[in-house]
């Protein structure tokens, strides 16, 4: 499970095989299993041809981790300059 960025394309979501909304291009969706690593609450079926970008949870954690690390060293450093 991850999160995905529709580019192109058109699916249809559904919640225990019932229908609930179609998704067009430029729509993005699994963002609660990549926040909260929970079990994915729908199915989702391409109805035409799609192309997707995706980024793994693990990816995602990695990357955000970095993020706060860096960010954390700058405001260290930035207090060491204080006086």
């Amino acid at each position: 499970d991850g999160f995905f960025f529709m580019e192109r394309g058109t699916v249809d979501v559904y919640e225990q095989d019932v229908h609930k909304v179609t998704l067009y291009s430029g729509v993005t969706f699994g963002e609660i299993a990549l926040l909260y690593g929970c079990p994915r609450s729908a199915t989702i079926r391409a109805r035409y041809f799609c192309k997707l970008w995706s980024i793994s949870r693990t990816a995602f954690r990695a990357i955000t981790s970095d993020f706060k690390t860096r960010r954390m060293d700058e405001k260290v450093n930035f207090l060491k300059k204080v006086k």
